[in-house]
């Protein structure tokens, strides 16, 4: 029969003890430390948004202005749109960090219609270049800026919900 060493018991229950401390204190550490970086980087992507829409939405403004004043599309103005947008285009993965679901989606639905308008916009006076369909376009285009003018107010919209998220 082995005979107990004296004083193991206690030792062999304190090394427990400690590990069970170790791996505890880890386990909260590292969740401290996820839920730090993903408010921090909510942070950082609503910062984001609130510098880029307002940047949208007031390029928006200048365009529909000079489409009535010109007669035409200013495509340096539907450039200046893609190049304000590329905050969101590289950063749209940082979306589920918003609690609320709507608004996850009528932000990422903001960016595609932008997307789609000016590629709308883009190919409209492509065809003016070709001398084609002028009927078409003179058509289309009022259609365009009522949709450029209500994605302005889109963006607007979501600027006031950005800080409730």
């Amino acid at each position: 029969m082995a005979q107990a060493v004296p004083g193991w018991g206690i030792s062999v229950g304190l090394i427990v003890l400690g590990s069970i401390l170790a791996l505890i204190t880890s386990v909260v550490v590292e969740y401290l430390r996820f839920r730090y970086s993903d408010r921090r980087s909510k942070r950082l992507i609503q910062e984001l948004l609130k510098g880029e829409i307002p940047t949208i939405i007031s390029i928006i403004g200048t365009l529909t202005d000079e489409t009535e004043k010109l007669g035409y599309i200013p495509l340096t103005r539907i450039n200046e749109i893609s190049i304000a947008r590329a905050g969101f285009d590289r950063n749209r993965d940082w979306l589920i960090l918003f609690k609320e679901e709507g608004f996850r989606r009528d932000l990422h639905d903001f960016y595609l219609d932008l997307v789609r308008i000016c590629s709308d916009a883009q190919g409209i006076e492509a065809l003016v270049t070709q001398g084609q369909y002028t009927d078409y376009i003179k058509e289309r285009r009022p259609q365009l800026v009522g949709k450029f003018r209500s994605l302005a107010a889109t963006g607007q919209s979501l600027l006031t919900r950005l800080d409730a998220q």
